[in-house]
């Protein structure tokens, strides 16, 4: 069903967080998906046309629509789901990344610092493993333990 929201989103599985609505439903023994859109809590009209087609196209899967290809629809996505983690900050701070979402980076890889309130670098906060970043954070002040990215 989420490889079926389209070519504009690559379906990725949660960490099972507590309070998350995907989580949640699965603890009740329901299936849930959900998505996001370029992060940061942003609304736009790309973005509500995405998820209106996306919509669409899960209500034909479940038969609740009649299907109706249109010419200029994109093909189903391909790609597999991504399955990684969120990553904590060790320390607290400002958040300043390195990378983008979407971006494919290596273990290791510097994904942004933490600077202190006068601008000094306090922690690197590098990849603990090889994957795509499929979160970032839309706040950039952040306390120690917070999540700091998720790369799967």
């Amino acid at each position: 069903m989420a490889r079926g929201f389209g070519p504009a989103f690559h379906p990725w599985r949660l960490p099972d967080v507590p309070g998350v609505l995907s989580a949640e439903a699965h603890r009740a023994g329901k299936v849930a998906i959900g998505a996001e859109w370029g992060g940061g809590a942003r609304l736009d009209p790309a973005g509500v046309a995405a998820f209106t087609q996306a919509l669409r196209r899960a209500l034909v899967a479940l038969e609740m629509l009649p299907a109706e290809r249109e010419a200029d629809e994109p093909s189903l996505n391909p790609r597999a789901p991504i399955a990684g983690d969120y990553q904590a900050t060790p320390v607290g701070g400002l958040f300043c990344p390195a990378v983008q979402l979407g971006d494919r980076v290596t273990a290791g890889a510097l994904l942004g610092v933490i600077q202190d309130d006068w601008g000094e670098a306090t922690a690197e906060i590098r990849a603990a493993r090889a994957g795509i970043v499929a979160g970032l954070p839309h706040r950039p002040l952040l306390h120690p333990g917070d999540r700091v990215t998720y790369v799967g």
